[in-house]
């Protein structure tokens, strides 16, 4: 995989979640109503913990090391 330099880790990170992961939230609610009712209880825990953690595989390879001190680039 390719090295993002820091910054760019850093802008990538806001950008995705300012406005990919609402995007990704909405997008996820509107998939769990297009069903009308609900589903059995087991699909749907299931679905929302599908939800709730398939967000992370992106961003773990976006935001590794952004919350630490900038490295010195020499």
């Amino acid at each position: 995989m390719i090295a993002l330099p820091y910054k760019l880790r850093r802008k990538l990170t806001v950008i995705y979640l300012l406005i990919i992961l609402p995007v990704y939230v909405g997008l996820a609610v509107a998939f769990m109503l297009s069903f009308g009712e609900r589903l059995p209880f087991l699909l749907e825990l299931i679905l929302y913990i599908f939800f709730g953690l398939i967000w992370i595989v992106p961003m773990k390879f976006i935001a590794k090391g952004v919350g630490k001190e900038e490295p010195n680039e020499t």
